[in-house]
């Protein structure tokens, strides 16, 4: 069905948002594809390469933090960490399970070698896996990726999941422009809020550049 002589241009009128190895995703075709345009990217504990244990080489930056290595795009980033992300689960030793979003492939390892504007949004109490929806066992997923203090109840995960939201929104709104903005607020004030969220319902730090 549908108008077959109908259009649709997308061109500047979209974010990319990503979870995980997502990220890696997302950063390649921004840092890779000249011609790929989005207007922002909302990232969540993206993590570099194919895998957990770094097995597949495939990584878009030397491993660790090297600010002199720059990605090669200047679209607006929220890079959005959790604080528990690069901590390995309580699993035996001998099992070596790795962290999900390690810290040399991960949190600064991308935010060194961003372009301005960009925003490290750090949610401390939570986990790589804590914004999973509740159909989703917490203790399942808690022995995958470790936890944070703040996903030890329903309601502590539900604020997280608002938070992230909240974090997509105002950059929706303060930078594609065919969003419709909230009455009687400019694009400034959703980019203040991300800089200062004062009604920010989970624990969480920003720093901006």
């Amino acid at each position: 069905g549908g108008d077959a002589k109908a259009s649709f241009d997308v061109a500047d009128q979209f974010g990319l948002i990503a979870h995980s190895a997502g990220g890696h995703a997302a950063l390649h075709m921004l840092d890779r594809i000249g011609c790929f345009r989005a207007r922002f990217a909302a990232l969540l504990d993206p993590v570099d390469g194919l895998d957990p244990f770094g097995l597949e080489k495939g990584f878009l930056l030397p491993v660790g933090v090297h600010p002199e290595v720059k990605l090669n795009f200047t679209t607006p980033v929220a890079l959005i960490i959790s604080g528990h992300a690069s901590e390995a689960p309580h699993y035996p030793k001998a099992l070596r399970w790795p962290a999900c979003a390690p810290a040399d492939r991960a949190g600064m390892h991308w935010y060194a070698s961003l372009d301005s504007p960009k925003w490290l949004v750090n949610f401390s109490d939570y986990g790589h896996a804590d914004l999973l929806n509740e159909a989703i066992p917490h203790g399942f997923s808690d022995h995958i990726c470790a936890s944070g203090p703040g996903a030890s109840t329903s309601a502590g995960r539900e604020a997280y999941r608002i938070g992230l939201a909240a974090i997509v929104v105002a950059l929706g709104q303060a930078l594609l422009p065919s969003v419709p903005l909230a009455p009687k607020l400019a694009q400034a004030d959703f980019l203040r809020w991300l800089e200062q969220p004062a009604t920010a319902l989970a624990p969480l730090n920003i720093s901006g550049a």
